[in-house]
């Protein structure tokens, strides 16, 4: 979904919604962060330990792409002899090297340099803060229930407190402490499933609770793109997505019903697996068919081409990685 919003949302409009996603995602880290069973040290050289280690997973592969397109940007300052943009590109890209872009309030900061970018900043917030959260939270397990509704609740607040509110898109999308409380929710929803995962249902039950939760995801689709349902109040849509996205989450992690068991084929696990690095540089690979073809292509052909540029920035870089790590390996 996020791929086609990016690159042609136009090919499919029912699926194109960036918002849901999002939450989706970040609710989705909380909860896989939360199913660790190591102890964590809730100290400051055990978050920036842990947090550090995670950020650059995915540092270099975002720091190359940041470099491809810094290189673009100053192509095109020389060429066009706009000298003038330099210091606040230089400020920028300070910013982006060290992925503040999503605290700015400016789309300039968001989207420029790697627009998806964005999220991977509010991402290396997650890891920062996923210590002393979790910590947190874990006092109060008794309480999980509780903490998760409060948590709902305190997101509609917010967006309804907001409303009208300048760069009111910026604090209820972007903004990493807004995004921080479907964080939250999905280390509760992580703590709460590793306390009743051996349940005994069965797998006709568990079938009949993943086809419930697709009917729901639809169904919202639905009323999301083709009623005014949820204009009464800006963005209380994404309430009901973030209802929704949690019972996908807790439903599917059991993985017990025949649908699960379809979507655990090899070829979908793969494509999981990647999906990440896909996201890092499909702007890149966006990028690169602007130049190459602009608009030269239907709708169709477009999404093909930036794919195949962003499977061949993907393997590429996979690699790499492979060989330096073979290298480092080898004996002297």
């Amino acid at each position: 979904m996020i791929f086609i919003l990016h690159v042609c949302p136009d090919l499919c409009p029912f699926l194109a919604g960036g918002n849901e996603c999002i939450s989706f995602f970040v609710i989705l880290s909380g909860f896989c962060l939360s199913l660790s069973d190591r102890d964590y040290s809730c100290s400051a050289k055990g978050i920036i330990k842990y947090s550090s280690k995670r950020i650059m997973k995915f540092y270099p592969l975002y720091a190359f792409v940041l470099f491809c397109f810094v290189a673009e940007n100053i192509l095109g300052i020389v060429i066009s002899k706009d000298y003038g943009k330099i210091i606040p590109f230089s400020i920028h890209l300070i910013v982006n090297l060290l992925l503040l872009q999503a605290f700015v309030p400016s789309q300039f900061f968001s989207f420029q340099l790697n627009g998806p970018s964005w999220y991977l900043s509010a991402t290396s917030f997650f890891y920062i803060v996923f210590i002393p959260v979790i910590t947190f939270i874990k006092k109060r397990i008794r309480y999980l229930v509780f903490v998760f509704i409060s948590l709902i609740i305190l997101h509609i607040c917010i967006v309804i407190l907001l409303q009208g509110v300048k760069n009111f898109y910026f604090w209820t999308y972007y903004f990493p402490p807004f995004r921080g409380l479907e964080f939250c929710m999905g280390i509760c929803l992580g703590l709460f499933f590793k306390k009743y995962r051996n349940t005994n249902k069965t797998i006709v039950w568990f079938t009949v609770f993943e086809s419930i939760v697709l009917l729901l995801f639809v169904v919202n689709r639905f009323f999301l793109k083709y009623t005014s349902l949820y204009s009464s109040i800006e963005r209380y849509y994404s309430i009901i997505a973030i209802v929704v996205a949690s019972l996908i989450i807790y439903v599917f992690a059991f993985s017990r019903g025949i649908i699960s068991k379809i979507l655990s084929n090899k070829l979908f696990v793969y494509i999981g697996n990647i999906s990440f690095e896909i996201y890092i540089v499909h702007a890149l690979a966006f990028e690169i068919y602007f130049v190459l073809f602009r608009d030269h292509t239907n709708i169709y052909v477009k999404t093909i081409i930036v794919l195949v540029f962003t499977l061949i920035i993907v393997f590429g870089y996979r690699l790499v990685v492979r060989f330096i790590q073979n290298r480092r390996r080898s004996p002297i």
